[in-house]
C-alpha cells in the first residue's frame, strides 16, 4: 500500500484498499498479479525492442551487425517477444484490472493465478531461447524449399 491510498482492514474474503483518486476497492492479491503481468510484459517489450534495433542495425549495410545464422535468430526473437509475449502478458494485466479492481471482486483462486504466471513466464522463456538452442523454430526457410525456390524466381524472373 502506497500513501497516496487509504486503507480499509480486510474481510475474510480478502485485503482490500481503496484508492484514493477513484474510490475504487484494490485487491491486494489482485494489484500483486497485475503489477507482476506489467511488468514482465514492459520487459519483454524491452528485449524485443533491443532485438529490433539489433536487426535494424544488421539490414544497414554500412554496420551490418549479425552474420546470416543469427540474423535469422534474432529476428524470430524479436518477432517472438514483440507480437507475442508482451501482448500477451500485458493483456492478462489489463484482464486482472478489469475483473478485480473494476467489478471491485477478489481474485477467487490468487495460487492458481501465480502458477499460471510462473507457467506463463518459463514457456515464453523456453520459446525465447529455442532457437539459441538450435531447435528449428527460425524464420529463416530451408535452402531448398518451396518458399526459397519461388522467392529466387520473383527475384531472377525465371
Amino acid at each position: 500500500m502506497t500513501a497516496i491510498d487509504a486503507s480499509y482492514a480486510g474481510t475474510a474474503a480478502g485485503n482490500f484498499r481503496t484508492c484514493r483518486y477513484t474510490g475504487l476497492k484494490v485487491d491486494s492479491a489482485a494489484q500483486t498479479l497485475i503489477k507482476a503481468n506489467a511488468v514482465a510484459a514492459v520487459i519483454f517489450l524491452a528485449v524485443g525492442g533491443l532485438m529490433g534495433l539489433l536487426v535494424a542495425l544488421t539490414r544497414w549495410p554500412a554496420v551490418h551487425l549479425l552474420p546470416s545464422e543469427w540474423f535469422y535468430l534474432i529476428l524470430t526473437g524479436h518477432g517472438a517477444n514483440v507480437l507475442l509475449f508482451w501482448i500477451i502478458f500485458f493483456e492478462i494485466a489489463i484482464l486482472y484490472f478489469a475483473s478485480a479492481v473494476l467489478l471491485g471482486s477478489r481474485l477467487a483462486t490468487p495460487r492458481i493465478a501465480w502458477a499460471a504466471f510462473v507457467l506463463m513466464i518459463v514457456g515464453a522463456v523456453m520459446v525465447a531461447i529455442s532457437p539459441v538452442a538450435g531447435s528449428p523454430t527460425t524464420a529463416k526457410p530451408p535452402a531448398g524449399s518451396l518458399a526459397t525456390t519461388a522467392a529466387r524466381s520473383m527475384l531472377v524472373g525465371s
